[in-house]
C-alpha cells in the first residue's frame, strides 16, 4: 500500500475507532440516565430496553387498573354498600398489594395522578430511547466501518479456502448481530438512515469477509468497495423481503414455514450479489460462478429451518458457502481428455 493509502486509512480507522468509542460511552452514560429518570428498579438496571418498555406498560396497566378500582371503591362508599365495599378493599390488598391501612387512606385524585405519572415515565422513556438509540446506532456503525477497513487491509492476503470460510463465517456472524440490533436502533434514523441501519450493515459485513478477497489492484478500488456493499446490503434487502413474503424474515422458534421460502430468498440473494461482484470485482468464469451458486444457495437455504433456534449459524453458514461458490469457480479445473 501507498504511503499516501496508508495515511488514509490509519485516519480513517481511528476516526472510526474514536467515533464508536465516543458515542458508545455517550450511550452507557445515557442509558444511566434513563434508568433514573424513569424510576427503574435496580433488578431492570441491566434489562433489555424492549423488557424494561414491558415493565413500563404494565406499570401504566397497573395504575389505571388501581384508579378504576379506587373510583368504584369510591361510589361504593357512597352509596354505603357494605358487602361492595368489603370486596373491593380486599381487592385492593389481593390485587395491588396494598395493605388495610393504605386502602382506606387511598383517594381516586391521588391514584389518578400516580396513573398520569407513570404514564409521563413511558412517554419519557420512548422520546428518550430514541436518543440512545442514535447514540448505539452511530457507535455500532462506526465500529462496523473500523472492521469493514480492517477487512479491506487484511483482505488480500486471504488466499486459501479455509482462511476464506473462517473470514466469511465470522462476517456471518457480525451480520446477524448487527441485524438483531437493527430494529431497535433503525427507530433511532430517518429515511434513509434507518434502511441503511438494517440492511448497510449486513451488507458492508457480506462485502468485506465474502468479497474483498477478490479485490483486484484496479482504478477507482474505493469505489468498487462501495459498489460490493450496495451490492451486498440490495441481495440481503430482497432476500428479507422474499422471506417476509413466503414467510418470516428471520428464523424463528416454533413456527412452521414452508421451507421453499428459505430456498427462494437464498436463491434470490445469491443471484444478486453474485451478479454484481461479476462485474464489480470483476470475476471471470461467468458459468462456473452460475452453477457453484445455484449450489450454494439451495443448499444455504435448507439449512435455515434446522437452525431456527439458532439464526447465527444459518448466517454464518450462507457466508461461507458463499465464499467456497466462489473460490470453486474462480479455481475450476476443467479435465480433458
Amino acid at each position: 500500500m501507498k504511503p499516501k493509502g496508508n495515511t488514509a486509512f490509519l485516519a480513517s480507522l481511528f476516526v472510526s475507532v474514536l467515533l464508536a468509542g465516543v458515542f458508545g460511552y455517550e450511550a452507557n452514560q445515557y442509558r444511566h440516565s434513563l434508568n433514573d429518570s424513569t424510576e427503574l428498579p435496580p433488578e431492570f438496571y441491566s434489562a433489555s430496553l424492549q423488557e424494561v418498555e414491558a415493565y413500563l406498560h404494565r406499570r401504566v396497566a397497573d395504575a389505571t387498573a388501581r384508579a378504576s378500582h379506587i373510583a368504584a371503591l369510591e361510589a361504593a362508599i357512597n352509596r354505603q354498600d357494605s358487602e361492595r365495599i368489603a370486596a373491593l378493599q380486599e381487592g385492593l390488598i389481593n390485587e395491588f398489594e396494598e395493605t388495610a391501612e393504605s386502602a382506606r387512606e387511598l383517594t381516586v385524585e391521588r391514584a389518578t395522578q400516580d396513573a398520569r405519572h407513570v404514564d409521563k415515565l413511558l412517554q419519557k422513556f420512548d422520546e428518550e430511547k430514541l436518543i440512545l438509540m442514535r447514540y448505539i446506532g452511530i457507535s455500532l456503525g462506526s465500529l462496523a466501518l473500523a472492521l469493514t477497513l480492517i477487512a479491506w487491509r487484511v483482505s488480500r492476503r486471504v488466499k486459501g479456502i479455509g482462511f476464506k470460510i473462517i473470514f466469511a463465517a465470522i462476517s456471518g456472524f457480525l451480520a446477524w448481530f448487527y441485524f438483531l440490533q437493527s430494529s431497535n436502533i433503525s427507530a433511532g434514523f430517518p429515511p434513509p438512515l434507518d434502511w441503511l441501519s438494517v440492511y448497510g450493515l449486513p451488507g458492508m459485513f457480506f462485502a468485506a469477509g465474502v468479497l474483498f478477497p477478490y479485490r483486484v489492484q484496479a482504478t477507482f478500488s474505493w469505489l468498487r468497495a462501495l459498489g460490493l456493499i450496495v451490492v451486498g446490503s440490495i441481495s440481503f434487502r430482497s432476500a428479507i423481503a422474499v422471506a417476509i413474503h413466503f414467510g418470516r424474515p428471520l428464523p424463528v422458534p416454533a413456527i412452521d414455514i414452508d421451507p421453499r421460502a428459505y430456498i427462494l430468498a437464498s436463491l434470490v440473494g445469491a443471484a444478486i450479489v453474485l451478479t454484481g461482484a461479476r462485474f464489480i470485482v470483476p470475476l471471470k468464469r461467468v458459468l462456473e460462478l452460475a452453477l457453484a451458486g445455484v449450489v450454494a444457495a439451495i443448499v444455504g437455504g435448507l439449512v435455515f429451518e434446522p437452525t431456527e433456534d439458532w439464526p447465527f449459524i444459518s448466517f454464518m453458514f450462507w457466508h461461507s458457502l458463499m465464499a467456497v461458490a466462489i473460490h470453486v469457480s474462480e479455481n475450476w479445473q476443467w479435465r480433458t481428455g
